[in-house]
């Protein structure tokens, strides 16, 4: 992505953290069309992304790497630079170069230990707020993506919790996966469950079945009014 130099100008010159995230946000994150997929981790060997990538080229559902935020904090000039400013303006504020230099990382992905009000935890991160901006744009088909994924990183904390503030709570056996010593995202039966509109809870479509060992759910989200 080419970025305007004057956006990682910006960065560089941030006084606090809000700055940087106020550059950020100029960036959408929200899903275009009908449609998404979620994704988290490994699927034996593959990394889930991978197979993610697949199926939205494959069936057009929007994927968060397509938004004009995920490719802008991909960047990796861009990245140095949210690192090395969040970096700077701590150390300001009389913070240790170590541990600034040990969670400059957090700003960006943040950190799934951290309580959700902390400022580096993984629904404050900037990633995590883009995932969070593009989970509450999705209408229509929802398809994730995982196995056994850690409830800690954006999927657990972020997405599927945004998606089901619009569809209500989850079912007990996900729940208690959720709350498990294990911290994996995942049914006693191996499979995610999301709920429709209508209170059902879906299955894996025939879409997943083409995946082995991915833990796939359908479900749809409320149509914009």
């Amino acid at each position: 992505m080419n970025n305007d130099p004057a956006q990682i100008e910006q960065i560089k010159s941030a006084q606090t953290l809000d700055d940087i995230r106020a550059v950020a946000r100029t960036f959408s994150a929200q899903a275009q069309g009908n449609g998404g997929i979620f994704y988290s981790g490994y699927v034996g060997e593959i990394r889930s992304e991978v197979i993610a990538r697949e199926l939205a080229h494959k069936t057009n559902l929007a994927i968060i790497n397509d938004t004009s935020r995920a490719r802008f904090l991909s960047d990796e000039h861009v990245e140095k630079a949210i690192g090395d400013s969040a970096e700077r303006i701590w150390l300001a504020r009389g913070m240790s170069l170590g541990r600034a230099e040990n969670i400059r990382s957090d700003f960006l992905y943040g950190n799934g230990k951290l309580p959700p009000e902390n400022p580096l935890s993984t629904r404050n991160s900037l990633w995590g707020e883009a995932s969070a901006e593009f989970a509450a744009s999705l209408r229509g088909p929802v398809v994730v993506v995982a196995s056994a994924a850690n409830a800690e990183r954006v999927l657990g904390q972020v997405e599927v919790p945004t998606v089901l503030q619009q569809l209500g709570p989850l079912p007990g056996a996900v729940t208690d996966a959720l709350h498990a010593p294990t911290n994996t995202l995942g049914a006693s039966d191996g499979h995610t469950y999301i709920r429709d509109t209508q209170g059902r809870w879906s299955t894996p479509g025939r879409l997943c079945r083409s995946l082995p060992r991915a833990t796939c759910a359908r479900s749809s989200t409320p149509p914009r009014n």
